[in-house]
């Protein structure tokens, strides 16, 4: 994936930018949020292309450019009391490098990472997250997780045990060339003990000199391979 030029917003071009936490703001494309809730609490919606949030114990961020997506959250107080992390972010893309109006089926995937962590707390600690990739309005693929069942007595200190799950989310687009289509991604994290989820968006099942552009700069390029040249080929153009 290489980054290009966003969409045009009027009659400017934006130039992008190629490092997280350096991002510009484009009012054509959707609006996104990312939202904090530890000690203190964040929540920003902005047509940024990449944002963030956070202090020590939560983080969110999103880097539309790149197609990355990230949460993470632990209690404040030793398992005791929870916190919480997401993201909400939408971007609209389209193909292009073949003629307009050919029709297409291919697939819009992201790989997700997921874990619920380790921790001890005077009550039963708990957490969970969750990651949804959907196209338009109901075209989706979700996974989560959560705590495993596990009894703690009352006034023990109980220690919660770890789950995790690493897979790919995925969804069939059939759209045609030029054609705008939106997608949407969410990434949650919450409880008492520490969580974290990842995300990477990628497109596979284009043809060669197909090129995925979003409106917030996000580019992937389906490379046209070249043609093997044989030994008798060399020697008939090099005579």
């Amino acid at each position: 994936m290489n980054p290009h030029t966003p969409w045009l917003a009027g009659t400017s071009v934006l130039p992008a930018l190629f490092s997280f936490g350096v991002s510009f703001a484009n009012p054509a494309c959707p609006a996104n949020t990312v939202s904090c809730y530890g000690s203190h609490s964040t929540s920003t919606t902005s047509a940024d292309s990449a944002n963030a949030c956070g202090d020590s114990y939560v983080h969110s961020r999103y880097d539309l450019i790149h197609g990355t997506f990230h949460v993470d959250s632990r209690a404040t107080c030793g398992g005791d009391c929870s916190s919480g992390s997401s993201v909400d972010a939408e971007d609209q893309y389209h193909v292009e490098g073949l003629p307009p109006g050919t029709p297409l089926t291919f697939t819009a995937e992201m790989t997700v990472s997921l874990q619920v962590g380790y921790t001890c707390a005077n009550r039963s600690p708990y957490g969970s997250a969750s990651a949804t990739l959907r196209e338009g309005a109901a075209n989706q693929s979700s996974a989560s997780i959560s705590t495993p069942s596990y009894y703690c007595p009352p006034g023990y200190s109980c220690c919660s045990p770890v789950a995790s799950s690493n897979q790919v989310l995925r969804v069939t687009i059939v759209r045609s060339v030029g054609e705008v289509f939106p997608i949407h991604f969410n990434l949650t994290s919450s409880g008492s003990t520490p969580n974290t989820g990842d995300g990477q968006l990628g497109f596979i099942g284009l043809p060669s000199g197909a090129s995925v552009v979003s409106c917030q700069a996000f580019r992937q390029d389906f490379v046209t391979r070249s043609r093997p040249t044989s030994w008798g080929h060399l020697k008939l153009l090099y005579r």
